[in-house]
């Protein structure tokens, strides 16, 4: 294959992830009307670099096909194709399967979130904190790597009048990762804007009043 070819073909196809980004940036520039379009617009064309290793990797190997394939002009092109299909194809395919993993694991936080309201609404040790008709809510969830799904809820508790305070909701999960039990590992009136950074948050300063006033509420 001629250099020139080589060039455009790597220009186009590895490249085309960053390609189309800006493509997309720069139209959507003419259809919005957002003051704050290009605080965000950079990051889609950002987003897309990393991508075009991908892309750039089936480029490469679809020339190297293309190069160790014998025969005539017509049967090392329809090789390179075939590669070049199959490559992208395998791609396309992972990328498909990883959303739908993470669109599972996004479902499956929000039914943990609301089964860990519904365990803490009642707690009894909840409802006496309380102290009468009560709101509960999940505000926040953490997750530990390489697992996917939540091990800790944070639930906002709104009693009457003043009072407010977090249960924090420990998730036990079996082998396939659904939620089995879960415990209130203690009971904070410390918001989550309020806490340490990187402190559990059931161990946070309790010396002004205003962090843990329950541990294990549910033994």
């Amino acid at each position: 294959m001629p250099r020139l070819r080589r060039f455009l073909f790597i220009g186009f196809v590895g490249l085309a992830p960053l390609w189309a980004a800006i493509l997309f940036v720069a139209y959507e520039s003419r259809q919005t009307q957002s003051a704050d379009y290009w605080n965000v617009a950079p990051w889609f064309i950002i987003l897309a670099i990393p991508v075009c290793v991908v892309s750039l990797g089936i480029a490469f190997v679809t020339l190297l096909m293309h190069d160790r394939s014998g025969g005539s002009g017509a049967r090392k092109l329809a090789r390179a194709a075939l590669t070049f299909v199959v490559l992208t194809g395998i791609a396309v395919g992972g990328f498909l399967w990883v959303q739908h993993n993470k669109k599972n694991d996004e479902k499956a936080a929000q039914e943990d979130g609301n089964a860990a309201v519904e365990f803490v609404r009642a707690d009894t040790r909840v409802q006496r904190a309380a102290g009468g008709p009560m709101q509960v809510s999940a505000t926040t969830y953490l997750i530990r790597s390489p697992d996917t799904r939540p091990w800790r809820y944070d639930i906002h508790v709104r009693g009457p009048g003043k009072v407010r305070f977090s249960a924090i909701v420990d998730v036990a999960r079996d082998a396939k990762g659904n939620a089995a039990s879960f415990r209130i590992a203690c009971l904070t009136k410390l918001t989550v804007g309020s806490r340490h950074a990187g402190v559990d948050a059931c161990a946070q300063d309790e010396s002004r009043g205003e962090g843990v006033f329950a541990t294990d509420p549910g033994k």
